[in-house]
């Protein structure tokens, strides 16, 4: 997974070097799973 963050350009070396790499890919987990449960919840609401 590193390897394809990295050749697409998201994270950079300087990123693996500071350890940083972690808390970019907890931010884009959270905001993915942000995304998921808001696109459940109004699909649900546009349902009833």
């Amino acid at each position: 997974m590193k390897y394809e963050l990295k050749v697409n350009g998201y994270v950079l070396p300087e990123d693996l070097t500071r350890s940083s790499i972690i808390k970019k890919i907890n931010r884009e987990t959270t905001a993915a799973a942000k995304y998921a449960a808001l696109e459940i919840l109004n699909k649900a609401k546009n349902e009833k």
